[in-house]
């Protein structure tokens, strides 16, 4: 169920530096920041060498946002749009600019920005659960979604596929049964391995993502990798291809109107939240990540 807040604004966009470069970010209520209750977060430009992530004072140059009309999409759809101000940004310590660098969404009487309800209390972070998910927003109206991307089922044999690769890539798990603080090696297989939420599009393409039952985690302090959600790409005729761990699915457009869907992620792990960008068939990603201290 879509919720409205009274905060949205329509003004003129100021054109972009970059001859009306494409800008992707996200509607969002701002990890560990409750002085904001709603921003957009400007993540990633499109250029000729792909798509680049504006996580830092260089990246930003040519790309002033100082006044910009944004469209919001979901599933290959609009939910309306936003406008927002750039109030600029001082710091300095030059790794806060990615968690901080924000734009201030504009209020107007009568109007209200889209939001949608954060269901099943996904895109957790650093801090906590927000009320609402993040939302893609646009700086051109590129809503499509032709890939089809839905949820699925994986079957058993994909544990047995994966396994190995899960484990180079989340290495060993340790568990506590004497005291917390008293860690033994856990010998883990295939059979302990647990999918979460993992989808697929038209084309049979998959993105599965597996963990250890982290309720078997019973030690104290940050959790072995292992125990976190680690994502892998499968494609016939590809080899296999790890894509990242702890993401959580936000959205998949054509956002560049290439003809294929990119799909965006949240990212949170230990003193780390973010987003990681899928583009050019699955074959490459861009991070914007940021840390809290």
């Amino acid at each position: 169920m879509m919720a409205l807040l009274p905060v949205l604004a329509v003004l003129s966009a100021a054109p972009l530096a970059e001859a009306d470069a494409l800008v992707l970010g996200v509607l969002e209520q701002p990890q560990c920041n409750k002085a904001v209750a709603t921003a957009v977060r400007a993540l990633f430009v499109k250029r000729a060498e792909g798509w680049v992530a504006l996580s830092s004072q260089e990246t930003w140059q040519g790309v002033p946002l100082a006044r910009t009309a944004w469209t919001v999409a979901l599933e290959g759809r609009s939910l309306g749009s936003v406008a927002t101000i750039d109030p600029g940004f001082q710091s300095e310590l030059a790794w806060t600019f990615p968690r901080d660098r924000l734009l201030q969404v504009q209020t107007l009487r009568g109007q209200a920005v889209p939001t949608v309800a954060n269901e099943g209390d996904r895109f957790s972070g650093w801090c906590g659960v927000p009320s609402t998910r993040p939302l893609v927003v646009l700086s051109r109206p590129n809503t499509r979604e032709p890939d089809g991307w839905k949820t699925f089922g994986p079957d058993n044999a994909l544990r047995a596929r994966l396994f190995e690769e899960f484990k180079s890539h989340a290495g060993p798990a340790s568990v506590c049964p004497a005291a917390p603080d008293k860690r033994v090696p856990l010998a883990y297989s295939a059979k302990d391995l647990m999918f979460g939420r993992s989808y697929q599009d038209h084309a049979g393409r998959k993105i599965v993502l597996l963990s250890l039952d982290a309720r078997r985690n019973n030690c104290d302090g940050p959790p072995d990798p292992a125990w976190s959600t680690h994502a892998f790409v499968l494609q016939e005729g590809e080899a296999l291809q790890y894509l990242g761990r702890d993401l959580t699915l936000v959205d998949a457009g054509d956002y560049d109107e290439n003809g294929a869907s990119e799909l965006l992620f949240w990212h949170s792990s230990d003193n780390e939240d973010g987003y990681t960008l899928v583009y050019d068939g699955l074959r490459k990603h861009v991070d914007y990540y940021w840390r809290y201290h």
